[in-house]
């Protein structure tokens, strides 16, 4: 991700992610997941809010990623 945003929670369920956290650049870290092969969709399960007075945003993606497709 870089050193300008963290995870503060990450989950996984079989094929989904779900990942909360915080960046200078939240949209930027949705086009980096979303240019991932492995990744099916990314979609942003919150909107992205800018937290006052921290220069950060705050991020809820869910991620799917590719599996063996029945």
């Amino acid at each position: 991700m870089g050193d300008d945003a963290f995870v503060e929670r990450l989950a996984i369920n079989g094929l989904e992610i779900d990942v909360r956290g915080r960046a200078v650049d939240a949209s930027a870290i949705m086009e980096l997941l979303t240019e991932q092969a492995d990744y099916r969709e990314v979609t942003a399960a919150s909107p992205i809010r800018k937290i006052p007075g921290t220069g950060v945003e705050q991020f809820h993606l869910k991620v799917r990623v590719r599996g063996v497709e029945s």
